[in-house]
């Protein structure tokens, strides 16, 4: 039910923030601010093969990862469908990472490229069928901090050991659902060797003792 209920809400936000209807009116200081981060004393091919970690491991059957000698583009793809329509397409990561000293500075733009797709009755000697026709493809910058902060929290505990952090439980933490980028409909996997945040392992341990029971019960 919970699942329904995510799948609903992501396919209305993909659809009314392509359209404008949600995106917050950011000025230019705050989209440098939620876009940029600097991590200090490592290097620019340690900042990209992580970031690269980081959506390998959310969705490993949906990204694609292209690499240039300071920059990284991932995309992720996805494909929602619901009985009068559907929609596919991709969230593309660009991140730059230029080397300062021991620092490495960054610049992340995360957008969100979608096709709808619609049903449309034909007719024809055969009859009454059925086809999808496919919409005007879209694309639109994700205006959404949360999806910022989710990626450059998740990229500083791959390079400082610190706590890592699941979707959920990023979401009940912030109150917000605006983190499709990187969790809808994702797996959501946990990199080996990482420590997770205490809200993660409470309800990674609280959805397992519920999966134990509805199995113990089922028997």
């Amino acid at each position: 039910m919970k699942r329904n209920l995510l799948i609903a809400v992501s396919f209305s936000l993909l659809f009314t923030g392509c359209a404008g209807l949600r995106s917050p009116d950011i000025t230019r200081e705050e989209w440098l601010n939620m876009s940029s981060h600097v991590f200090p004393k490592t290097t620019v091919n340690d900042v990209l093969t992580n970031a690269e970690k980081i959506m390998r491991t959310s969705d490993p059957s949906d990204v694609r990862v292209y690499h240039q000698q300071d920059k990284m583009v991932a995309t992720r793809r996805y494909f929602i469908y619901a009985v009068f329509a559907a929609v596919g397409g991709n969230f593309i990561f660009d991140l730059t990472a230029k080397q300062q000293g021991d620092d490495v500075a960054t610049q992340l733009l995360i957008s969100n490229s979608l096709q709808p797709i619609t049903p449309m009755i034909t007719a024809g000697q055969g009859g009454i069928g059925g086809t999808a026709g496919a919409g005007m493809v879209s694309g639109s910058q994700i205006p959404w901090r949360e999806s910022y902060d989710l990626f450059y929290g998740r990229l500083e505990s791959l390079l400082y050991n610190k706590p890592w952090v699941t979707c959920d439980a990023f979401r009940k933490d912030t109150k917000s659902v605006y983190t499709e980028s990187l969790c809808m409909l994702a797996d959501d996997n946990i990199p080996d060797g990482v420590k997770l945040s205490e809200l993660s392992a409470k309800m990674l341990a609280d959805r397992k003792a519920a999966e134990e029971q509805s199995i113990t019960q089922r028997y």
